[in-house]
């Protein structure tokens, strides 16, 4: 019908596929990196539970000591173990200058004011006071740790919701490709010139072959529409943040118009 080739589809599905993973793998990470955070947090040295010179109410330090504020080591922590060489995300820098706090305070801010079930206002307050060179008590360090479960969540959430998508890629990675290899055996079986019947025959076979493409099309589509339903709204955003360095929109339909652009292709060979 046409040259001899080896694939008609750029391959969106796949590449996506490797994007979902690869991303996954980086929610993972940071899930273990918040969880390191937490179990160094829990195990900072309060300043006001040290034993020192003795005089008056509770426990003072050793004169000309140099005892750092608790939460002070709560964002040198923090540091450590996201931002060791301070290369933080783009625009944190603005949430500091809005709000008058450190970078890695705002950073922090930024991670636990993103899920639904905080309230904005209280965890500015919080990161504030995380920010202000604070003595804390042991009440402190668990409002803290707890903090970091939001972030943690939401991260297990988005992966969860990275595991539906690439479920539902692998699904149609395997119908495309067995269109496309179908599409590629009907190049190779039938060669330009053909006879009136061979033509007919080809003919059909496009019209199945394309009837397939709609099919998955149309399950595609109607997938996407549903997908507010039953995935968090949050992952949408990060959805196109995981695709942002691809050139396609949609990896599943980007590869179905390449089929699609095959099979119009071959049916003006024949027509010629």
């Amino acid at each position: 019908m046409g040259r001899p080739v080896e694939s008609v589809v750029d391959g969106s599905v796949v590449r996506a596929v490797d994007v979902v993973d690869q991303n996954s793998v980086e929610l993972q990470e940071d899930i273990e990196n918040l969880t390191r955070f937490q179990d160094a947090v829990e195990d900072i040295d309060l300043n006001g539970s040290r034993t020192g010179v003795s005089g008056g109410a509770g426990s003072v330090r050793v004169m000309n000591s140099d005892v750092k504020a608790d939460t002070d080591k709560v964002l040198d922590l923090y540091r450590k173990h996201f931002f060791p060489g301070d290369d933080y995300p783009d625009g944190i820098d603005l949430y500091a200058e809005k709000f008058g706090i450190s970078v890695a305070a705002a950073d922090f801010f930024d991670e636990i004011s993103r899920p639904k079930n905080i309230n904005d206002k209280d965890a500015l307050e919080k990161v504030k006071y995380l920010d202000g060179s604070n003595p804390m008590a042991p009440d402190h360090i668990e409002e803290f740790v707890g903090l970091a479960e939001y972030p943690k969540a939401l991260r297990k959430s988005i992966d969860e919701d990275a595991d539906v998508e690439r479920t539902s890629l692998e699904h149609y990675r395997r119908e495309i490709d067995s269109i496309e290899q179908d599409l590629l055996e009907l190049n190779r079986e039938y060669t330009l010139p053909m006879g009136i019947d061979s033509a007919i025959d080809v003919v059909d076979e496009l019209e199945e072959l394309e009837d397939r493409v709609d099919g998955l099309r149309e399950r595609r589509e109607h997938e996407l529409r549903r997908r507010p339903d039953i995935l968090d709204e949050y992952f949408e955003k990060n959805l196109e943040m995981f695709y942002e360095d691809e050139e396609f929109d949609n990896p599943v339909l980007s590869d179905l118009d390449s089929l699609e652009g095959s099979i119009n292709e071959a049916y003006d060979n024949i027509v010629v």
